[in-house]
């Protein structure tokens, strides 16, 4: 007997069985408005559910989803886009980080479309409420727009709401609740699944088509550019996968072509000027800002269970700690009842689970990086991510990201097993199959995102306090540096009423890229006095010998007080302020180096503040 070519029809998800000709077309009709509006309501009630130890812990307005760290830089990107626009400034570019230089915003995740959007929040709230508002708006709309992606799967709306909640409470987005905003708005992927899914069921023109996916992947780059990236890559290798099971048809193609030449001249017109000045603008950056294999999966990742997860154990959050990265990237954990469940979903469903089946496990072999890593140990073994690693722009990838596909995956096959349960359950047994579907989610179950209420001195917070005690300053320095995210934090919260010489932002150095303060001494010093590795790239001699000195004692004297003298000149600072109390307070060590170089401090409430005058300047 010949063998039949295989088509589309195939590889497509096909409708259950038992659909009639009546629930064809029910199939094909999109879930109604009052529909969506009670599923968006549901995702949004479990969110503010994950989310309750700030939601109902107190202080509401001033208690931070996920804590201090990368929130606090958020809260500053969200409370400087307004103050930037209504004063006239660039928001795209600013001096009141990494003075006196400045820094491009647009190379660091800025989020300058969340902060248009959530300005009213701001404004009525504060930038804190504003953040722990995004955070939880974020999940939900995410899932939301799986469920409508999903909902082109089933003709039944609970299993694609059940999908939905799978993607946006998987343990992707519960590791990176914890730190990143931008990264935990992932919209796009679905939406742009649904897009080029209209192209091919003929929905409306490919170039009207075409138009709103170059403007969706336009407003994409104004959230999150690594999100479109790899949502690129993904488009890429489930068109491959398509296209090597079915030859597309001539017309197929010319549809495709036209949306998506449509697409690249909505993006370039709306997002080019914003790209070609974040590529080539003040300030801009370019290569390698994140050190390779730092991020990555580790292969026992997917079975062990960190803190982001609620079934976790001492035990197992010990183990996974030891895996590289931390909190706010574990999201790999499936656990071995989902796994097994995808498994039987990809035998099963066979070429109905082929596309999701494949971007799953294509996602999961580049979350693992450049190497495999196995139990924290690097196994020198090459992976594909090897290529793309070296690729410009794609070198910044952060690989274990890639665990966002694997839950939108995972969320499409266990829509389409679903289905196929209701019509052939195992074992003539529905609970059966009810049971392993309960056990397998209940195993992956996100645990409470924390929470906390950050805390600086009255003298940094309010806009009149800092000009009162020092009127001259200027750029201030707030130790110890987190990186600069609780100076960003700090004048966020001042209204901007001074400069700071760090941020969480990226600045170009002549040998690289710096994140939080650009390299020099005082970098390296404030480093060593809160035992924190720091680069070794741009030390001299001078900054090895001071270095030492200070190992032995903080309070430096002679040539060494010179060249942080000399330091603290070359960034135009005019105040150091150390904090002494509070969670994110500095031992003696910062009172007695910074009063070996300026003299006595002014004592205020939680904080030291030291004045930089020309008798200190010497």
């Amino acid at each position: 007997m010949p063998l039949r070519r295989t088509t589309t029809s195939d590889i497509q998800p096909a409708e259950p069985p038992s659909v009639t000709r009546r629930g064809r077309r029910g199939a094909r009709r999109r879930p109604g408005r009052g529909a969506n509006g009670s599923a968006l309501v549901a995702y949004l009630v479990l969110a503010v559910a994950l989310f309750g130890r700030t939601w109902f812990g107190g202080d509401l307005g001033r208690r931070l989803v996920g804590g201090g760290g990368d929130p606090l830089g958020f809260v500053w990107f969200l409370a400087w886009l307004p103050h930037a626009l209504a004063h006239g400034h660039s928001p795209f570019f600013t001096t009141a980080l990494m003075a006196p230089q400045g820094a491009n915003l647009l190379g660091s995740a800025s989020i300058p479309l969340p902060s248009l959007l959530l300005w009213p929040v701001t404004a009525l709230g504060g930038a804190d409420l504003s953040y722990d508002v995004l955070a939880t708006a974020a999940l939900g709309f995410s899932a939301w727009a799986a469920y409508a992606a999903l909902c082109r799967l089933t003709q039944h709306r609970s299993c694609a709401w059940l999908g939905g909640a799978v993607y946006g409470f998987g343990g992707y987005m519960a590791g990176q609740a914890t730190a990143h905003a931008n990264l935990l708005i992932a919209v796009f992927p679905p939406v742009a699944a649904i897009l080029l899914d209209d192209v091919r069921r003929r929905s409306r023109s490919p170039w009207r088509t075409g138009a709103l996916l170059g403007c969706c992947a336009a407003a994409q780059v104004f959230v999150d550019e690594e999100i479109l990236a790899t949502t690129l890559i993904m488009a890429l290798v489930a068109a491959a996968v398509i296209s090597l099971n079915s030859r597309p048809t001539r017309v197929v193609v010319a549809r495709y072509a036209r949306a998506l030449l449509a697409g690249a001249a909505a993006f370039a017109i709306v997002a080019g000027p914003a790209l070609a000045y974040q590529l080539f603008g003040d300030e801009h950056v370019s290569g390698r800002v994140v050190t390779a294999g730092r991020y990555v999966n580790d292969l026992a990742s997917f079975f062990v269970p960190s803190s982001v997860n609620l079934l976790s154990s001492a035990g197992s959050r010990h183990l996974a700690g030891g895996f590289s990265g931390y909190d706010g990237e574990f999201g790999a954990y499936l656990g071995v009842p989902l796994a097994a469940l995808l498994c039987f979903a990809l035998w099963r469903l066979r070429r109905r689970a082929l596309v999701p089946g494949t971007l799953a496990i294509c996602a999961a072999v580049f979350s693992l990086g450049p190497h495999l890593r196995v139990l924290g140990h690097d196994t020198g073994i090459l992976l594909p991510w090897v290529i793309p690693n070296h690729l410009p722009l794609l070198e910044n990838a952060v690989p274990d990201r890639f665990n966002l596909y694997i839950w939108l995956a995972a969320a499409a096959l266990l829509v389409l097993l679903i289905d196929d349960l209701r019509v052939r359950p195992p074992l003539r047994s529905r609970a059966l199959g009810v049971a392993s579907f309960a056990v397998a989610l209940v195993a992956a179950l996100p645990a409470l995102t924390p929470s906390e209420v950050v805390t600086v001195p009255p003298v940094l917070a309010r806009p009149a306090a800092f000009p009162r005690l020092v009127p001259s300053a200027a750029t201030v320095l707030v130790a110890p540096s987190t990186d600069g995210q609780l100076g960003m934090y700090a004048q966020a919260r001042s209204g901007f009423a001074y400069s700071i010489p760090d941020g969480g932002v990226f600045v170009a150095n002549a040998d690289g890229v710096s994140y939080g303060m650009r390299q020099g001494p005082l970098l390296y010093a404030l480093a060593q006095l809160g035992g924190q590795p720091s680069t070794q790239s741009g030390r001299t001699p001078e900054d090895a010998r001071c270095l030492t000195a200070l190992a032995r004692d903080p309070a430096v004297d002679g040539g060494c007080r010179s060249h942080y003298r000399a330091a603290l000149d070359a960034l135009a600072i005019t105040s150091v302020v150390v904090l002494v109390s509070g969670a994110h307070s500095g031992d003696d060590r910062y009172v007695r180096f910074f009063a070996s170089l300026l003299g006595a401090p002014k004592a205020t409430a939680g904080a030291a503040v030291f004045v930089v005058t020309r008798a200190t300047r010497g």
